[in-house]
């Protein structure tokens, strides 16, 4: 058996100290690469029109982008610079399947050769190098673009800073993008209009060209890696080699980055997937009714009737387009895509650990007589749930092992599978919990380890952020802001340090839902009931100390449900006051039944002083059945004690 144990000093060391000029530094890279990043804007016909991002890739103005900024077809190209200058540019060459564009910025009198006579304001332009290897998962990233038009705004491009948090095959769901190879995962900002812009790393060198592509299991920004932009970019530079003098620089610019790579001092992150890697699994959830892929309108396909629109039906057409492609959107937002999920085992005999939501049976379905009911369907359907079938465990090293729920605690949020004992390896990696966790603590940095969630596949994310809150429902709970969603959903929560805090919950509330395209509010269901989407950056995790008491009765088969609250039974004057008065008290309630009227005062619980109703429900919540408590109220001036039994 291997255990993943955490000997910190010896596995860790003492992380390198940053000095003051390194170049792993946002303060340093970020002017360099925005200096470097432009706005493209493309037109097809009068009215087809494009825009996103652009890196210049060399000092005399060859640029790489994204063929949804700048299709293969267009006929006018616009470069806007981040110095608020702008100029023509000459589409050179495109390629489809990568989704990439190569641009060259014209001069504005093309016919003058002597590099003296040359517009100056395209000589020497800032320029960022593209690195032929690949990163490595938790290595430091950066994203720049023209989010928002800032660009031709005159407000320059937009710049994040994160990790490279996974790299994977992509299944597209973008229907404007064309790629569908192996992709760069970040989750450093891409919003609307970055598609084109530059991935750097933490040298400032280009690791990837962002695409407007995502998959429905992460909704993550992803781009296209410099690796097999270059090997497309050499043959596409061999056929305008003489075009110009100035050509030729193209080679120097487009050098291997990959010694300076070498270079980049190792983030916190980047030790962490060899060290928990092993452990976690990839888990395939086969339900009674297959995921559902809404379908999404092209703007290509609209675009092409624009020459028989007048300039009215044009804008009304855009804004339906958009109108209806936002509600499409939200509407796949909610419904659990294909692909795998994340666990991790937690013993030797082939225990793993997953969130509730990950094996749930509450998934709600709108089912006609036959199938699952599409959006396009019409005709009555029923509401109802989309149990699970099967079961199936991906390790590390590609073992695929059919699993069974054996136990769960819904209030922790909580499944424990176990691997067919049949199939159980002789040598099994896990996560020894007694060694490995830690309290969480507000404000220290946290990674999310989870699966990228294609079906079959169990590559590695990462994704990072903070401890927002160290304790949620009496402890038993802990809010963190890295990325949540249907991939990573039942992977694990560690500190930078290494030290596990806890197994990340749901990453949508309420349940998935299918068969129906429902609104954003007027109607019941509604987009409106979703307080929790993916990604949101408001997750919980189940602590490591609720998690550890737990796993032993869910080995054992325990089936924990969810119970009534005990509670007091009683309505506040004002839930966010500090003094903590009722209102009206519920009849028949244990406060009913112990004496406690309107317009009392609660002044201590079992001797503690109370602060607020949170503190008292907080309380209330943690007893149980048959424990008399002692409450001290003040009634007309007079404190008195009455007891309370739950019953």
């Amino acid at each position: 058996m291997r255990v993943i144990k955490l000997f910190l000093a010896i596995l860790f060391g003492a992380l390198p100290a940053r000095a003051a000029d390194d170049t792993d530094d946002a303060t340093i890279i970020a002017p360099r690469v925005v200096a470097a990043t432009v706005g493209v804007y493309s037109a097809v016909g009068d009215a087809d029109k494009y825009y996103g991002s652009g890196v210049i890739v060399s000092p005399d103005g060859y640029i790489l982008t994204a063929t949804t900024a700048a299709p293969e077809n267009a006929a006018t190209v616009e470069i806007y610079f981040a110095d608020h200058r702008h100029a023509p540019a000459r589409l050179i060459a495109a390629n489809a399947e990568l989704e990439i564009a190569l641009l060259k910025v014209e001069l504005r009198d093309p016919s003058l050769h002597d590099p003296s006579l040359r517009d100056p304001s395209l000589r020497d332009l800032p320029f960022l190098r593209l690195r032929r290897d690949r990163p490595a998962i938790g290595e430091t990233a950066y994203t720049a673009g023209n989010a928002g038009n800032m660009l031709k705004l005159g407000d320059g491009a937009s710049f994040s800073a994160g990790v490279v948090s996974g790299i994977y095959r992509l299944n597209n769901a973008d229907p404007q993008s064309s790629y569908h190879g192996e992709v760069i995962e970040t989750d450093a900002a891409a919003n609307s209009g970055q598609d084109g812009g530059p991935l750097v790393d933490g040298n400032g060198d280009v690791i990837g060209i962002i695409s407007r592509g995502f998959s429905l299991n992460r909704w993550q920004g992803v781009a296209v890696p410099s690796a097999e932009i270059l090997e497309w970019t050499a043959f596409a530079n061999a056929g305008i080699a003489d075009a110009s003098i100035a050509d030729a620089s193209i080679a120097d610019a487009l050098k291997d980055a990959s010694e300076a790579a070498k270079t980049l001092a190792p983030t916190p992150y980047s030790r962490l997937p060899a060290l928990y890697r092993p452990a976690l699994v990839a888990l395939e959830v086969i339900r009674r009714y297959p995921a559902e892929k809404l379908p999404r309108e092209n703007w290509a396909d609209l675009a092409a009737n624009w020459q028989n629109f007048d300039d009215e039906q044009r804008r009304r057409a855009t804004a339906d387009f958009f109108a209806a492609d936002g509600l499409i959107a939200a509407n796949q937002m909610i419904r659990r895509p294909d692909g795998a999920v994340s666990g991790v085992i937690v013993s030797p005999r082939g225990h793993i650990l997953t969130g509730v939501f990950n094996v749930q049976a509450n998934d709600r379905v709108y089912v006609g007589l036959d199938a699952v009911a599409s959006a396009a369907t019409g005709g009555a359907t029923f509401l109802t749930d989309n149990p699970v079938r099967e079961i199936f465990a991906t390790t590390a090293d590609g073992r695929r092992m059919p699993a069974e729920i054996i136990g769960f605690n819904l209030p922790l949020g909580l499944a424990l599978l176990r691997i067919a004992p049949e199939t159980l390896p002789a040598e099994l990696s896990y996560l020894d919990l007694s060694v490995t966790a830690a309290p969480p603590v507000a404000g220290e940095a946290v990674a999310l380890l989870g699966i990228s969630g294609v079906s079959g596949n169990a590559d590695l994310t990462l994704n990072t952020g903070i401890v927002s809150a160290a304790a949620r429902e009496n402890g038993n709970f802990f809010q963190f802001d890295a990325p949540l969603n249907y991939g990573n959903a039942g992977g694990i929560v560690v500190s930078a340090a290494g030290r596990f805090l806890g197994l990340a919950g749901s990453p949508l509330n309420p349940a998935p839902l299918m068969g129906k395209i429902i609104p954003f509010d007027g109607a019941s269901p509604s987009l409106a009931d979703y307080h929790n989407a993916p990604n949101s950056g408001v997750g919980l995790a189940t602590a490591a100390a609720a998690i550890a008491a737990a796993l032993p009765a869910l080995i054992n088969g325990a089936e924990v449900p969810l119970t009534a609250t005990n509670t007091l039974g009683v309505t506040p004057v004002n839930a966010f006051a500090p003094q903590v008065a009722i209102a009206a008290v519920r009849p028949n309630s244990p406060a009913a039944i112990a004496g406690l009227q309107a317009g009392d005062v609660l002044l201590t619980v079992d001797n503690l002083g109370l602060r607020s109703w949170k503190e008292i429900a907080d309380y209330f919540a943690r007893q149980p059945r048959g424990r008399i408590v002692t409450l001290k109220i003040r009634r007309a001036g007079e404190e008195e004690n009455f007891y309370v039994k739950w019953e």
